[in-house]
């Protein structure tokens, strides 16, 4: 795939779900709720962990870690973000960042979050690849990295993370 192929596919999915954001919850949720909730269960995520939610969107997964987590969600759609910042008002005492950002390019350090999940982000990425090779730079080594949309069996594993 080119550079160029990937930076168009990128744009033509931050406008589609830049569209999506008004309903997403409404047409998304009951359909998608249960494998979110199982992939954010498998992290095993305890107050205290630094956690990075790629592809945040809306942010119904928000409500679902343990407090006392630090929290970042982010996405490449500044409509889906405002969504989660809504989202965010009934969440209190919550430790959340959300960040628009591409996941292709994750910009924090080697190994800064204990735990990273993207529930159903690779299936609608142009390079799923670099996003999978991202989440493993930025989990510490020892830490957990999923990218499971239905269930935890696909999981990613990489040196610097280990599976459900």
């Amino acid at each position: 795939m080119s550079v160029d192929y990937v930076d168009h596919a990128s744009r033509r999915v931050e406008r589609v779900y830049g569209v999506l954001a008004r309903v997403y919850d409404d047409f998304f949720d009951w359909a998608l709720g249960p494998g979110r909730r199982r992939a954010v269960a498998c992290l095993g995520a305890r107050p205290g962990d630094r956690v990075l939610e790629v592809g945040v969107g809306t942010g119904l997964s928000l409500p679902l870690y343990p407090s006392g987590c630090e929290v970042v969600g982010i996405d490449i759609s500044e409509p889906m973000l405002d969504r989660a910042r809504a989202r965010l008002h009934g969440l209190a005492g919550a430790r959340v960042r959300l960040l628009r950002m591409d996941a292709r390019a994750i910009q924090f350090p080697d190994g800064y979050f204990d735990k990273v999940v993207a529930p159903y982000v690779i299936s609608v990425v142009p390079d799923p690849e670099t996003v999978l090779a991202e989440m493993a730079r930025i989990c510490r080594p020892g830490g957990r990295s999923s990218s499971s949309t239905d269930s935890c069996r696909g999981s990613v594993s990489s040196p610097r993370s280990t599976a459900c």
